[in-house]
């Protein structure tokens, strides 16, 4: 009897150690699912921030992309709603050392929902070189080496030292291959030779194409080209300044104008009636810059 009785007295404490660990336990388990739940919500709202600032970032850029390359955006814009929170773009860029071209463009957006911000940077660098770098000419004479060029998969600027003017190649042939060549020297006399251009697109900028009984032929660059609605094929585009021929009269029909001109197994020379009844004129052309070739890194 007294044995069974010890037993009844231990039962008591027993049982309130068990409800007291249950207890603990319980409260532990609540305390993680309450964690957990506040955890799990901040992760929700740190993904909506970011996607809202990701948003934030491609609506700056393409505005920046958009705008003509004399009235880019840049600076802080306004905070914008975007469901389910705001966004807070800036836009800095920067130029080559004393030049007028882009060096870099960086978009830093900031997406905040409730009380949880996120921020997305996009970095855009210049997709280029010069024509010298490339060994197409020398910089300081603007002599043309003859032969067929280093290709380069992106835009090519021809700017010879003080903007001299291009001299022929000394050999027949001289053949430039880009994605896109823009011409800040132009083409000088005497231009006796020939001077072959494979681009999609073709800038000749304030300066004068003076040939004299040499050609100067067009070719779209191998694999690029621009489509056109209701044309088949592809096309690339040339923007032309002053063109002269051999006699030094201005080729009115072409000089200073865009057209577009098609693929062709011998390329399109300008100096020719015939290829140049090739070409189709670009009503209102808006002339492009080397800063739509760029590079760009989301981070």
């Amino acid at each position: 009897m007294k044995f069974i009785n010890n037993e009844k007295g231990f039962a008591l404490p027993a049982v309130l150690g068990i409800m007291l660990v249950i207890s603990l336990l319980g409260t532990a388990l609540w305390q993680y699912s309450i964690s957990d739940t506040i955890h799990v919500s901040r992760d929700e709202l740190r993904t909506q921030a970011y996607y809202v600032a990701r948003a934030g970032a491609d609506s700056a850029l393409n505005a920046w992309l958009e705008a003509p390359s004399n009235s880019k955006p840049s600076g802080t814009s306004n905070v914008v709603a975007f469901s389910p929170g705001t966004f807070e773009a800036t836009i800095t860029q920067q130029n080559k050392e004393d030049s007028q071209i882009l060096d870099w463009m960086k978009v830093e957006s900031i997406g905040t929902v409730k009380d949880v911000n996120q921020k997305v940077t996009v970095l855009l660098t210049s997709n280029f070189k010069y024509g010298h770098d490339l060994g197409w000419y020398d910089y300081k004479s603007g002599q043309i080496n003859s032969g067929e060029h280093d290709v380069y998969d992106g835009a090519v600027i021809i700017e010879a030292q003080n903007l001299k003017k291009l001299k022929e190649p000394n050999d027949p042939t001289a053949v430039f291959k880009a994605t896109a060549m823009f011409f800040s020297s132009g083409i000088g006399i005497p231009f006796n030779d020939s001077l072959a251009l494979h681009a999609e697109t073709i800038v000749f900028y304030d300066n004068p194409i003076k040939m004299n009984k040499g050609e100067l032929i067009l070719f779209l660059f191998d694999g690029k080209g621009i489509t056109r609605e209701d044309e088949s094929g592809l096309w690339g585009r040339v923007f032309f300044w002053d063109v002269y021929d051999s006699n030094n009269n201005l080729i009115e029909e072409i000089s200073r104008k865009a057209f577009y001109f098609p693929a062709t197994e011998n390329g399109i020379d300008i100096t020719v009636l015939e290829d140049r009844a090739l070409l189709d004129e670009i009503e209102e052309p808006v002339v492009p810059s080397p800063d739509i070739y760029h590079d760009i890194i989301w981070s």
